[in-house]
């Protein structure tokens, strides 16, 4: 399949739990989407450069 892609999870559990919380910051407690998913990503690179960065 040419136009598949797959996402590298370095710590599945983790990394759900930081989505998650956004969705529930954004659904339950009306905070800004944008703020939101930048505060994602910081927090999911974090992950990934502790992962990648032993």
């Amino acid at each position: 399949m040419k136009d598949a892609h797959s996402t590298f999870f370095v710590k599945e559990d983790k990394e759900r739990d930081i989505f998650l919380n956004a969705v529930d910051q954004i659904l339950l407690n009306g905070a800004s989407v944008e703020e939101t998913f930048n505060k994602l990503v910081d927090e999911e690179q974090q992950v990934r450069d502790a992962y990648f960065n032993k």
